[in-house]
């Protein structure tokens, strides 16, 4: 019956809300975003240079930057690009070529460090104590392969345009408005890229076991929120006065902005992956080096259930009551 997968979907999204607000996932998205505007020229950098390998960097840059304005508005991708153009290039030095690429590879994982923190957080795990310096290693490396298919799934989609621009050419020459199919077609080629980048992000960086069949009901969903914040963002800017309002700041500010919303999205498709394996009976189990959050650690984080904010309210309220009782 139809009736069922609606009502699963419902009981997947109130859950994931409810966990959402428990989890204090704007107060995570507020700290991620912080992380990825910092993050977000390196990473940029990194793609360009995986495209470089196949195509010219001009056009591949100009891709990478048509991908981005319709993200974050024409302002934004100005911003971008005066970065991208003021990042120093090859240097004479060799030890200052290799600090320059280690601080590259750090300021590029950060953002997906602190999402893999937060997603940990979200399935309620966390790194085994005691852990040693090749882990934290590991783990960077772990952000730096995320970073590297990000510059992949931006290949990917440039061949796409082109063999869509192909088509368009020729076997849509018949077609009187080959521009409108044109744009679907990328559309749909973006939708999917971001599709698989979100489940790869719930899949891959929790310290959890997750199932391939959790993630893409919320992988899903964060797409589509994706595509109409994007939308909605693109006609706001368009009648609103943020930038200038700023001045020198405004395209920062409408990085943030977007980089914010994205952040909310993201952890809120999280908490759908951890809701459905739990109403599928998908047991939460860590990874080889991590551990289940305990209680207690959730309630020093600022983060407990809210049973065990009735109960310690509760157990408040008894305690305020007897010396009135004596």
């Amino acid at each position: 019956m139809v009736i069922q997968p609606i009502w699963f979907f419902w009981r997947v999204v109130q859950g994931a809300t409810f966990e959402w607000i428990e989890d204090k996932a704007p107060r995570m998205a507020a700290a991620l975003a912080f992380y990825t505007v910092f993050s977000l020229t390196p990473i940029v950098l990194i793609a360009i240079a995986i495209g470089d390998m196949f195509y010219e960097r001009e056009m591949v840059l100009n891709h990478a930057l048509e991908e981005a304005r319709f993200l974050i508005g024409a302002a934004g991708v100005d911003a971008i690009r005066l970065l991208i153009e003021h990042a120093p290039r090859g240097q004479a030095n060799p030890w200052i070529a290799l600090v320059g690429l280690a601080t590259m590879f750090f300021a590029a994982t950060g953002a997906f460090t602190e999402l893999k923190d937060s997603l940990d957080t979200i399935w309620e795990v966390r790194p085994k104590p005691g852990l040693g310096i090749w882990d934290m290693v590991r783990n960077r490396f772990l952000s730096f392969a995320l970073v590297l298919v990000l510059g992949f799934l931006l290949l990917v989609s440039l061949v796409a345009s082109a063999m869509l621009t192909a088509a368009s050419n020729s076997v849509l020459s018949f077609v009187s408005d080959r521009v409108l199919l044109l744009h679907l077609g990328n559309a749909a080629v973006s939708m999917l890229v971001i599709t698989l980048l979100f489940a790869l992000i719930f899949k891959v960086l929790p310290d959890a076991e997750v199932f391939w069949q959790d993630v893409w009901l919320g992988a899903v969903v964060t797409a589509v929120m994706f595509g109409v914040g994007k939308s909605l963002f693109g006609l706001y800017l368009g009648h609103s006065a943020i930038a200038s309002n700023y001045g020198a700041a405004g395209s920062l500010v409408i990085v943030t902005l977007w980089t914010y919303y994205t952040s909310l999205i993201i952890l809120f498709g999280a908490e759908m992956t951890q809701v459905q394996a739990k109403l599928r009976g998908h047991e939460i189990v860590p990874t080889a080096k991590a551990v289940r959050l305990t209680e207690h650690e959730r309630v020093q984080q600022g983060i407990p259930h809210d049973a065990v904010v009735r109960e310690s309210v509760r157990e408040q309220e008894q305690a305020e009551q007897e010396p009135d009782r004596a």
